[in-house]
Order: structure tokens, then sequence, then C-alpha cells
């Protein structure tokens, strides 16, 4: 089962990103490009791990008092790490392509006891190509709940979440990125002095680093290019 980021963007017929998966036909065969440390390494597929239903109608727009866009006291935004361009995302093998760069991000804000409520988007920021075709940044905003489970697939962490996310808004073109709500099972390791891990609780595959503290925590995943 894939999470919305292995869905991939779309235009003039030909799609970019992620691997397929069953919701609307999949989206097969298409080319990510994950910027890692080492430079660009080629692979399929995103986020994943995750059940996506196909009642992906939303909210129009705004915070609609559940989410924690304005950010947890005291809690460093991961995203002031986060890349807002496509700079490294410019060529594949030396060919200006029309592509995108993207994240996923979610910030949750809770307790075992009470359960976690928050925001998790989908950021992305077009290349200079894509953007003389009229194609602009854009961002998916989805409200999540989550419940306690018990930590799955890493034995070193100490929180578990069901997450049941819902399409809140989304400033994409149809076609650009998918919005389907989706449910996916976290588990985080939450490191002494504030850094976090999370990971699939399926799988145990990472899906990005963050920082945590007592009122909740968040997550940014690998920058990642997707092409047409």
């Amino acid at each position: 089962m894939i999470h919305p980021s292995a869905a991939g963007f779309q235009a003039g017929g030909r799609r970019i990103g992620g691997e397929g998966r069953g919701l609307a036909g999949a989206l097969a065969g298409a080319l990510t490009c994950a910027l890692l440390a080492g430079g660009c390494q080629t692979s399929f597929g995103g986020k994943d791990d995750t059940a996506l239903t196909d009642d992906s109608g939303g909210g129009g727009g705004g915070d609609d008092g559940t989410g924690v866009e304005e950010g947890i006291p005291g809690l460093k935004d991961i995203r002031e790490e986060m890349a807002r361009n496509a700079d490294n995302c410019q060529e594949l093998q030396g060919d200006a392509l029309p592509g995108a760069n993207s994240y996923f991000w979610g910030e949750y804000e809770g307790n075992e006891a009470e359960g976690w409520f928050g925001t998790e988007k989908f950021y992305v920021f077009v290349n200079d190509t894509l953007a003389e075709d009229g194609a602009t940044d854009c961002e998916v905003t989805w409200v999540v709940t989550g419940g306690y489970t018990a930590p799955a697939a890493c034995s070193g962490c100490e929180v578990g979440m069901d997450v049941t996310a819902t399409l809140d808004s989304s400033t994409c073109e149809q076609g650009m990125a998918d919005d389907a709500n989706f449910s996916v099972t976290y588990s985080v390791d939450q490191i002494s002095g504030g850094d976090a891990r999370w990971f699939f609780g399926s799988s145990g595959t990472e899906l990005g680093t963050g920082y945590w503290n007592e009122k909740g925590m968040n997550y940014l995943t690998e920058p990642s290019c997707r092409w047409f």
C-alpha cells in the first residue's frame, strides 16, 4: 500500500514521480530522483506503507482549528531546513527537463494518553523548465489525527501512532499532486536532545527526521526530484 508521495505529477499527458498504486489505476513507471547527501539517486517510490481512500474530497481552505499550522511552542520548525526551490532538480543526466523538488512534512501535537492531532503537507517547488510551461509552486494539506499503538518495526522507538489523514486544502492544479485521504502507522524514535527519527510502523522504512518536545513532534522527508 502506497502513500500519496508515491503518486506522481502530471502535465501534458506525461507523469512524473513515484511508483504505481491501486488508486485511480496506479501511476506506474515514473522516475523519482531522491537528493541524498551523496548526490542524486534514481529510485521508484516515495513515502509508502499507507492505505489510501478514494473519498478524497476535503475542506476548502485554511486551518479548521484541528491543525497546528502556527507551530508547537518551543518546537524547532524542521521546515527551516527545507530548500524552497528546485535548484537541485533543474537537469537530469545533463538534460533540462520539466520537473519539481518535493517534500512531505508533518507536525503532531499531543501525547499517548490523549492522542495526537496536527497537519501534514506535500510541498511542490517547480523547476525553471516546468515554470516556463505555466506551472507554479503549490502544496497539499491534510488534517491528521493519531491514536496510540505500540511502536512496531523499530526496536528503539518510544512512540507509535495510527494516523488518519483527511484532505483539507490544495493549491496544486488538478493532476499535479495526489490529494487522496490516507491512513498510516508511524513509529518515532525520540532521541535525547530533541531530535526525532520517524519510521513506517509496517515496514521499518525510515520516513524522515525532525524534532520533538513534551508538547509534540515534527518530521521532514528528504527532498525528491520528480520529472515529467
